[in-house]
């Protein structure tokens, strides 16, 4: 099989491969991920989440896309996350586009999770090579939900992400 690095964030795929005595090839994979801890969501927004989003111009009352595995957070600083994907998987997971185009590189400085008061950078798709804007980032630790909205610098291209953790 192949290994895993538990220590570098990352989803694995794992593929065992054998061959029996009757000369029979044959191979089973496993997806491993290794997530940062879950965080409280009252002094760290740190997890797992699955992601769900609504694009405009027609918000529906479902997701457009839900459940989708996984969007990180961790913690690369006192106060400081990054974020796997701006618009929560929706071209990467959701539209199976790949890693390429997750909107990477977002980090949400958390100056009082309590209150809300978040300040977030943009986010880029290497893929698109558009970027994203987060706004309106809010925590919700309760329900043990992260909502935003993202902006995109392409046509109508306006993404409300509720992030569930795990």
């Amino acid at each position: 099989g192949t290994t895993v690095n538990t220590n570098e964030l990352d989803k694995y795929i794992i593929t065992y491969s054998a061959t029996n005595v009757d000369g029979f090839d044959g191979s089973v994979s496993r997806t491993v991920f290794v997530a940062p801890p879950k965080g409280d969501l009252v002094s760290s927004i740190e997890g797992l989440y699955l992601g769900n989003v609504q694009r405009t111009p027609a918000f529906a009352v479902t997701a457009q896309y839900s459940d989708m595995k996984y969007i990180y957070i961790w913690k690369t600083g006192a106060n400081t996350y990054e974020l796997s994907c701006a618009l929560g998987g929706y071209y990467s997971i959701g539209r199976d586009y790949g890693y390429d185009f997750a909107f990477q590189g977002a980090v949400i400085t958390a100056n009082d999770i309590p209150a809300n008061d978040f300040t977030t950078s943009q986010a880029t798709a290497p893929g698109f090579g558009n970027v994203a804007d987060i706004t309106d980032f809010t925590v919700d630790p309760v329900n043990k939900v992260i909502s935003f909205t993202s902006t995109a610098d392409f046509g109508n291209g306006v993404f409300h992400i509720q992030l569930e953790q795990v």
